[in-house]
């Protein structure tokens, strides 16, 4: 169940957008909201280590003081929007980054939902320099409600309003790690109306040798069984989700297998298409070369879109069970071959 929101702050109008969303949600489930600020101790110029010293100490103090005066500020300002809800307010600061202490803090917190806004912008820059939002959507243990500045998430903060959500699966333990968490977060949004779960799978078929495939047809029959495995598999996880939504929550159910050279664009044309209101999906938290060479659907759709996502990075115990409709698939695989 989603009764504990997290938002960090960073004393910018951009983060404090997520105030509205996360007071909506803990409002629905009579919930709590955690307002953070991070302080980051001094940097030593000639080492680039943080310090410790009487001087870094004094600095550090005086930050904590302005940061809490900032939320107490922020409390004030959105009085309105926070009115009548459980209010936490922390301010923490760690010789780590910003998103390792944010993460340590909202575990401490018992956190369900991390509610966040990234700066947007050009998806290579932030890949060189790194984002707050990013490195804490790529290693948070807890789903993460992310957020686009130049996007409108509005539609979250009425509970009474339908939504429409795309879920992109591929077959894996790791895709489906965000199914358990979204129909428990589903129970929040209580809508007169059925929302609209778009369950989507790319079929990517790379080209290869002749060597590999004999036949002129090859290509295309290969693509044909690999079609028809994922449609039943999506067909097998639509059964198995039914019993996860809520009794209160009515769900509309849609899946479609879609053949196409590229994952991420194909994504997103299906998010507009739909005109959906978020897109729900995991990372496998890949970090460094990994990301490099095996790059990562999610931080794709991250820099190329302005919608909200919800995102869940599974753990690696989970990472290693039998994904839903492996058997499935296993089952019509063996009776193509």
């Amino acid at each position: 169940m989603f009764q504990r929101f997290f938002v960090p702050l960073d004393g910018s109008l951009r983060a404090e957008k997520a105030i509205p969303i996360a007071a909506a949600l803990a409002r629905a489930s009579a919930g709590t909201v955690i307002l953070v600020s991070v302080v980051v101790p001094p940097l030593n110029e000639e080492y680039g280590a943080n310090i410790v010293s009487n001087e870094a100490l004094l600095i550090q103090g005086r930050e904590r003081t302005e940061a809490r005066a900032y939320l107490d500020e922020v409390i004030e300002r959105y009085e309105q929007v926070l009115e009548g809800l459980h209010l936490i307010v922390e301010v923490t600061s760690d010789t780590g980054t910003v998103a390792s202490s944010l993460l340590s803090l909202a575990e401490q917190e018992h956190t369900d939902l991390i509610v966040m806004c990234s700066r947007g912008g050009n998806w290579f820059k932030r890949w060189i320099f790194g984002s707050v939002a990013q490195n804490t959507i790529r290693h948070s243990p807890l789903p993460v409600l992310a957020l686009n500045e130049h996007g409108l998430a509005s539609v979250l903060e009425n509970p009474t309003r339908p939504l429409r959500l795309l879920v992109p699966l591929d077959g894996s333990s790791f895709a489906e790690a965000v199914l358990r968490p979204l129909c428990q977060w589903l129970a929040l949004f209580p809508s007169t109306e059925p929302h609209e779960l778009h369950l989507r799978q790319v079929v990517t078929i790379l080209p290869a040798g002749g060597r590999l495939r004999s036949g002129a047809n090859g290509p295309e029959l290969l693509q044909q069984d690999e079609m028809h495995r994922a449609e039943q598999y999506l067909q097998t996880v639509t059964q198995l989700i039914s019993g996860w939504i809520p009794e209160k929550s009515k769900v509309v159910v849609t899946t479609e297998v879609i053949a196409a050279p590229e994952v991420a664009g194909t994504l997103i044309k299906q998010a507009q298409a739909k005109d959906v209101d978020l897109i729900v999906l995991a990372t496998h938290g890949r970090s460094g070369i990994k990301r490099v060479f095996l790059g990562s659907v999610t931080e794709h759709i991250f820099g190329a879109t302005t919608l909200p996502l919800f995102v869940v990075c599974p753990p690696a115990v989970e990472a290693e069970k039998e994904s839903i409709g492996q058997g499935a698939q296993e089952a019509v695989r063996g009776s193509a071959g």
